[in-house]
């Protein structure tokens, strides 16, 4: 996409779509999810004191490890995010990618 003003326009969408199409065949992990929500908490850290950072660490961790479901450090995350907004962490489509009602969270 960087390259958007300096490839034909039809040529880039086929590499783009390629690229996308390879990208959705990897299934997430529960290695990856744990990544990310250590990347989101550090976007909140510092907004939560010592005992709340712990909780939330640790909870992140019993879900990489099978112990409890990615909607258990998720909803722990969202408590954290109504209390300290944080903007960028708001847009994130990661938090909220599907209707609640599916319950698709709580597969992994």
């Amino acid at each position: 996409v960087a390259e958007a003003g300096r490839r034909p326009m039809e040529a880039l969408a086929r590499e783009y779509a390629a690229e996308l199409m390879g990208a959705l065949k990897r299934r997430a992990t529960r290695r990856a999810h744990a990544n990310v929500l250590q990347h989101l908490l550090g976007c909140v850290s510092e907004r939560l004191d010592a005992q709340d950072r712990q909780e939330l660490v640790g909870l992140i961790e019993r879900y990489r490890q099978g112990i409890v479901p990615l909607v258990a450090p998720l909803t722990l995350l969202e408590h954290h995010l109504r209390r300290h907004r944080v903007p960028y962490l708001e847009r994130q489509h990661y938090l909220n990618p599907y209707p609640e009602a599916l319950g698709l969270r709580n597969v992994l």
